[in-house]
Order: C-alpha cells, then sequence, then structure tokens
C-alpha cells in the first residue's frame, strides 16, 4: 500500500498494487480485482471507498481508494507492547500474501502509476 495522488480528479489516495507488474501470474490478477470487486461494494463509514482500479500500460494492476491517515499498524502494536500482540492478531483473519507488502513507498515513486 502505498500514498500516491491521483492526477483527475486531483487528490490524494491510497495505492494498492501487485508487485511484480506483469510477471504476476493469473490466480494472483483474480485474487486482486476479487478484493477489489469486493471492497467496491462495502458502503461503511469504516471502510475506505474504492475510487479507481485497473493496470497500467506496463501490466501494472492497481486500484486507489480513500486515504486515511492514522498509525500504521507496527506503530499501534509498538504502542501496545508485545504481551498485546497476541490478543490484535487472534481477531485478524489470514490473507493470501499475494498482494503488496504494506510500507510507504515515496510519494514521487508512486506517481508514476498514473490514476
Amino acid at each position: 500500500m502505498y500514498e500516491a495522488e491521483q492526477k483527475s480528479p486531483r487528490r490524494p489516495v491510497a495505492l494498492k498494487v501487485i508487485l511484480g507488474g506483469r510477471h504476476v501470474d493469473a490466480e494472483a490478477v483474480r485474487m486482486f480485482r476479487r478484493e477489489t470487486d469486493s471492497l467496491a461494494r462495502l458502503k461503511h463509514p469504516s471502510i475506505a471507498a474504492i475510487y479507481e482500479s485497473g493496470s497500467t500500460g506496463e501490466g501494472q494492476h492497481f486500484f486507489a481508494m480513500e486515504l486515511v491517515q492514522g498509525r500504521s499498524l507496527s506503530e499501534y502494536l509498538d504502542e501496545r507492547g508485545p504481551r498485546d500482540r497476541a490478543p490484535t492478531f487472534a481477531s485478524v483473519s489470514p490473507c493470501s500474501g499475494k498482494s503488496a507488502p504494506l510500507w510507504p513507498m515515496p510519494t514521487s515513486a508512486a506517481s508514476s502509476i498514473s490514476t
């Protein structure tokens, strides 16, 4: 997940991409699109809205969504300390691990993926 700027309309967005660009297997792309479609159908104040999805000319799949400012999961867990981590992760469902890891990407690099 990266912070980027959408060109039109001009606004900050959270940008999720599949690492590997056009070299990603079809199953990973299918799961990524399924995630995008599922999120786009959800309407709730605690769920960020999907603005756009697609792929670049180079085959990089992405979706742009509402950017919500706040602490990262790592920061949240660091503040709680090691004793509180187990209950936090006990309520989190496992994921396929095929999506992009969560770390900041410089806005200049993210801006090369036009949304």
